[in-house]
């Protein structure tokens, strides 16, 4: 089971529920809504790569990071 993704059945056929772990601190809240590899880790084989969403409280900057 994935530590970033929650898999969870539901009585009909098919349909799962996907909860991904939330980090909250001081400064608002972060999680990731798609990563690939948690997708596969709860056996669904996708292919999309990542998608992050984080809501900051006002005044607040966050780091810019890049991947290259």
């Amino acid at each position: 089971m994935s530590d970033l993704l929650q898999k969870k059945l539901t009585p009909l056929e098919g349909l799962v529920v996907l909860q991904p772990r939330v980090f909250e601190d001081d400064r608002g809240h972060l999680f990731e809504s798609f990563n690939e590899r948690s997708f596969h880790e709860v056996e669904l084989p996708v292919r999309f790569f990542q998608d992050v969403h984080s809501r900051s409280r006002r005044n607040v900057l966050r780091g810019l990071h890049m991947q290259s």
